[in-house]
């Protein structure tokens, strides 16, 4: 099982979907979109103001995750014998 190791272990970036995955975990993942965000949003405040961009903002490159084709089922009680409907509030 790989779900207990760090995410930037040689493994889990194998699983994601090779060696590029090394090192991006959800922080740094969550950090490159606030970097792109605060690019093209001040970009756009300059483009408001009047102003010309002597370039367009270039995002940064973020690894894309492959499909997870091991998906686990997701557990459904709602047969159990002693499961309940929810009541309304009322």
């Amino acid at each position: 099982m790989s779900e207990h190791l760090p995410p930037d272990s040689a493994l889990a970036a194998s699983l994601a979907g090779g060696p590029e995955h090394r090192g991006w975990t959800v922080q740094t993942h969550l950090l490159a979109q606030l970097v792109n965000a605060v690019r093209f949003a001040d970009a756009n405040n300059v483009r408001v103001s009047g102003g010309r961009l002597k370039r367009e903002p270039t995002p940064v490159n973020v690894p894309q995750v492959k499909a997870d084709k091991h998906e686990r089922p997701r557990l459904d009680l709602s047969n159990h014998p002693l499961a309940k409907p929810i009541a309304p509030r009322g």
